[in-house]
């Protein structure tokens, strides 16, 4: 029996990393081996019972110490920086998942190779890149999925999405940061929006709905001043998670233009619940999702177009589990 601490941001929990954990701890659990996710954040943890809950520092410094593996997923450098050090002083196996692709610091990828911390890429174009700065034995690329069937509990409140009109084509996209990069908002809400004003005025596409999921709450503003009025009439905004599985029931698309990226736990999920998905072409996208080049509205649209008459179909998530049991192999 192996036992884990994953240390992770729980909430906001809409896709991502806080997702991955949390279906990365059922399924260990169902392995029958015992892990926790630790949210330092919050000073919350979910026990191998499901059982998600404030502790105080003596009782998360039990948990965490009783484990043999330390798996760290955070983004933010200095942070896993001390958590690997204090791994290693405390003889525990540390595992890094980098969830981006963006390099990391070169302090921290020294950090990593000196006190030999097994690292996870989940794109396989950075990991690539980086295979001759840390020793190819504590490299690993594997993708994030783990099918929503692992999932044991909702973080949080969940907005109600019953009022979404479903006799039109919905069209999604979920911004979980509020960050700018090389001058354009990280998840390409200003785009989006410029967009599908284009889209919906145009007349040469299918009328649609809009749903924008920002659990920031930050990019109403955004949206607002990018949006013509057309769109807004149609769009539903959503300053908190929602039932993402309830509404990829019925999505005919969703968007995924970001400026950089990992893998995107959101696009896989997308596709396997048999959406639609049209990505930038910022990163390695998976088989099935249809990318268009980064910025270019010409190809956005285009693409977009087809994808609306499109029909969904289903595809299979049986590799989430494969990539899984990866991660498990690699501990102790």
């Amino acid at each position: 029996m192996k036992k884990v601490a994953i240390f992770s941001p729980v909430y906001p929990r809409v896709g991502g990393i806080a997702s991955h954990s949390l279906r990365l701890q059922r399924f260990l659990s169902q392995k029958g081996h015992k892990a926790i996710v630790v949210d330092l954040k919050l000073l919350n943890a979910l026990n191998e019972k499901g059982v998600f809950k404030r502790l105080g520092l003596p009782e998360l410094f039990f948990l965490v110490f009783a484990a043999n593996n330390w798996h760290v997923q955070l983004s933010s450098p200095i942070i896993n920086s001390i958590l690997i050090v204090l791994g290693f002083f405390f003889r525990k196996r540390v595992i890094y998942t980098h969830h981006n692709n963006r390099r990391p610091p070169t302090y921290f990828l020294k950090i990593m190779s000196f006190f030999s911390v097994h690292t996870i890429f989940v794109n396989g174009k950075l990991g690539k890149e980086l295979d001759k700065e840390i020793p190819p034995d504590f490299l690993s690329i594997i993708p994030a999925y783990i099918p929503s069937s692992f999932d044991m509990c909702d973080v949080g409140q969940s907005a109600n999405i019953a009022h979404v009109d479903r006799t039109s084509p919905t069209i999604f996209m979920i911004a979980t940061s509020y960050a700018e990069f090389e001058g354009h908002d990280l998840y390409g809400v200003r785009f989006a929006c410029r967009a599908l004003s284009m889209l919906a005025s145009s007349h040469l596409a299918p009328d649609f709905n809009f749903v924008v999921i920002d659990t920031t709450g930050k990019y109403k503003s955004t949206m607002e001043s990018s949006s013509s009025a057309l769109l807004r009439e149609r769009t539903y905004y959503f300053d908190r998670a929602i039932n993402i599985q309830e509404l990829l029931k019925f999505a005919q698309l969703f968007i995924r233009p970001t400026m950089t990226d990992g893998d995107a736990l959101s696009v896989r999920e997308a596709l396997c619940s048999g959406c639609n998905v049209l990505c930038s072409d910022v990163v390695e996208r998976p088989q099935n999702a249809v990318v268009y080049r980064s910025l270019d509205f010409n190809d956005f649209l285009f693409k977009t177009k087809e994808l609306l008459n499109k029909e969904r179909s289903l595809a299979s998530d049986n590799e989430g589990t494969k990539f899984a049991d990866s991660v498990i192999s690699i501990y102790q």
